[in-house]
């Protein structure tokens, strides 16, 4: 294998290192930083279209809550975000009840950072896919500098 194409992968692989390794602490951060739960009004629901390279689509939807805390008003946008394909129009319909209540965790600190659950199913799937990316990457960056050498 020629010399520039493995500096590009390992170029590659740093750069997914050090991806895999910000979104895990942005996350655990998250979760372990919003860590009072209160009863939230779901107000309304932000959704955006976001298109890949390919040509697919998919809805990004960020809820917005409305809470008291410490006898303050707070309307935010929820730090976590929901992904759907074109073919989430069922459960866009079954998840957004505008006006329903939710318990919800805020950062006691800075009460407007809110997510709607700290450690669930999906979350810990993300915390160990990002854990794992960021295991796997070196390994393959360390066999491609042996192969180097």
């Amino acid at each position: 294998m020629p010399v520039f194409m493995i500096i590009f992968f390992m170029t590659i692989a740093i750069c997914s290192e050090i991806m895999f390794i910000t979104i895990f602490i942005s996350t655990l951060k998250t979760m372990i930083l919003c860590s009072e739960e209160v009863e939230a009004t779901l107000c309304d629901v932000k959704v955006e279209w976001e298109k890949e390279r390919n040509g697919d689509a998919y809805k990004v939807y960020t809820p917005i809550y409305r809470y008291q805390y410490n006898h303050c008003y707070y309307k935010s946008e929820s730090e976590r975000k929901f992904y759907r394909n074109t073919e989430g129009e069922k459960y866009e319909k079954k998840i957004i009840r505008i006006g329903r209540k939710y318990n919800i965790f805020i950062n006691p600190s800075n009460p407007k950072m809110c997510i709607p659950t700290r450690f669930n199913k999906d979350t810990v799937m993300d915390l160990l896919f990002n854990l794992a990316g960021a295991i796997v990457v070196p390994i393959v960056y360390f066999l491609l500098w042996r192969h180097l050498k």
